[in-house]
């Protein structure tokens, strides 16, 4: 079961896609830290085509819930950013 932070849920700066895929991101990578999550793979767990989960992602980018990065090859990884919200850790 994907589990969200009232902080997510209550961002009104995301879109409900945006939401779910951050828990999706943030499940897989939570059980696969080292591990690479395509856009395909995002997007079939909540039966969405891959453009939009490529625009979730990037709208968590820049809303500063993702962090991305790039292995040697050129994959990118995704992970939640840890964030200070209301005095506590995300």
């Amino acid at each position: 079961m994907y589990e969200l932070p009232e902080e997510v849920m209550k961002d009104e700066n995301l879109t409900h896609i945006a939401k779910l895929v951050f828990a999706v991101v943030a499940d897989f990578s939570k059980k696969n830290p080292a591990s690479n999550l395509s856009y395909a793979t995002i997007a079939q767990k909540i039966s969405l085509n891959e453009i939009t989960a490529m625009r979730s992602v990037k709208q968590l980018v820049e809303q500063g819930w993702l962090d991305v990065a790039k292995n040697d090859r050129g994959w990118n990884y995704y992970g939640v950013k840890e964030r200070q919200v209301a005095g506590k850790q995300l």
